[in-house]
């Protein structure tokens, strides 16, 4: 029993709670040292300790953080070593014809390249992992994934009338059920409403993450983070262009009750500050002053007793 609770100790409070948690907030916070100190005591641990699902997510996940943050400090020989010793620790723990390699190479080694403009090396890995997912099978989010990515791809390289019509494609190609995967149509949902947005068509972009919330809210709880995410997004379209204030408040006001109750390890909850100040000055320019102060104590308050939050 001491042994199992020193272990739960360790694995939820040491690593996730405090680890990861400090190493996401120095992301937010813009402190890019801090986090890469903290994501390499994780990186060892996570390495020894990933045989539940949640912690090899972290495990997948943290090379690619990493690189991150190389790249905000304008490291890019380390950025790339650290998504390439994700990638190779990946084939070498699990085997090159394995999910967990698929899934590293397709959220994140692929994502590394479309980030930083590599979209030939994104081409050659995609046609590589087009032939393992053809050897080992995939699921219907994936298959609708893949689609995306193509899309990124042929967004990159400018066939825009191309990249809307492969979003669309993984749109359609994605089958909404008790084991989809949400945050991949998230991501395709993203795709859509951002090309909308850059080709003058807003309010189309309004209407799709309109019905894509009502897919998330029908979906479930487990999908309150991507629900949230998802209205922070819209919010700032109604905000930033200029259209009902109202509209954008309400976005707001729904995401931070989502956010509240969120883990502490999540981004959106270590971000909720600032989507708080961004609710206090809508309320401002709606004229709710009583709001806005009221968001200016809470805000006090959670300045005072921080390690409550």
């Amino acid at each position: 029993m001491v042994a199992i609770l020193a272990y739960l100790f360790t694995n939820l409070f040491v690593f996730q709670r405090f680890i990861l948690g400090f190493a996401k907030d120095g992301m937010l916070r813009n402190d890019y040292s801090s986090a890469i100190t903290l994501y390499n005591i994780a990186f060892p641990y996570y390495k020894i300790n990933h045989f539940s699902q949640q912690n090899k997510e972290i495990y997948l996940n943290i090379p690619y953080e990493l690189s991150t943050c190389y790249l905000h400090k304008n490291k890019k020989t380390e950025a790339l070593e650290s998504i390439y010793k994700g990638a190779d620790a990946t084939r070498k723990e699990y085997g090159t014809f394995s999910n967990e390699n698929v899934t590293y190479m397709r959220k994140y080694l692929i994502q590394y390249y479309l980030e930083n403009k590599e979209t030939t090396l994104a081409e050659k890995t995609f046609s590589n992992l087009l032939i393992i997912y053809k050897k080992i099978g995939c699921s219907d989010e994936e298959i609708a994934d893949l689609i995306r990515i193509k899309g990124d791809i042929y967004y990159q390289q400018k066939n825009y009338d191309y990249a809307i019509e492969t979003y669309k494609r993984a749109y359609d190609a994605s089958d909404f059920n008790a084991n989809t995967d949400y945050e991949i149509f998230s991501k395709i949902i993203g795709r859509i409403c951002d090309y909308e947005i850059a080709n003058g068509k807003t309010p189309e972009a309004i209407l799709t993450y309109r019905k894509a919330l009502t897919v998330l809210k029908d979906s479930g709880e487990r999908q309150s983070e991507l629900s949230a995410d998802m209205l922070i997004n819209l919010g700032d379209i109604y905000a930033k262009e200029e259209l009902t204030t109202k509209d954008a408040i309400i976005c707001y006001e729904k995401a931070i009750e989502i956010i509240k109750q969120l883990p502490h390890i999540s981004p959106l909850r270590q971000n909720r500050q600032t989507y708080m100040l961004t609710l206090r000055d809508l309320y401002n320019k709606n004229s709710q002053y009583q709001k806005a102060n009221e968001i200016d104590a809470e805000l006090l308050k959670q300045q005072r007793f921080s390690f409550l939050y």
